[in-house]
């Protein structure tokens, strides 16, 4: 079985936990920006398919991050950062992504994300930023 489905948008990390003291109590909570990112994950994922992959499939994840060409790109830039010579080294770390993505699919696309025994991740530009995520059953 294999899923593929697109998330629309600038591609986004994962934040790190955010912290503040309420009444002597330390509060953590998770950034507004991942909340709603992860939840956009999820519906394009839902929009595909509703059943989640049975515990105990081993699972394979390729992520492609399709970045916006910056406007500052001539040319001869543009067309090279659409043939994959010039890559975007910028944030967020494909890391972080990867991680906003197992997260989101977590409890959604499969029961768990200790499932996933594969991942191939890959950062470009692309003249429609977006992310391309394919789940596999290894």
């Amino acid at each position: 079985m294999t899923v593929k489905f697109k998330v629309l948008g600038e591609p986004k990390g994962k934040q790190r936990p955010r912290f503040y003291s309420n009444r002597g109590r330390n509060v953590v909570y998770t950034p507004k920006q991942t909340t709603e990112y992860e939840q956009k994950i999820r519906v394009s994922y839902k929009r595909l398919l509703s059943e989640k992959i049975p515990k105990g499939t081993p699972l394979e994840i390729n992520i492609t991050a399709l970045f916006s060409i910056p406007k500052k790109f001539n040319k001869e830039q543009r067309q090279n950062a659409l043939n994959g010579k010039i890559m975007p080294t910028k944030k967020p770390d494909g890391d972080n992504v990867i991680k906003i993505v197992l997260d989101a699919l977590n409890d959604t696309a499969y029961v768990d994300d200790s499932q996933v025994c594969g991942i191939n991740f890959v950062k470009k530009y692309g003249e429609i930023p977006q992310i391309i995520i394919e789940i596999k059953e290894i």
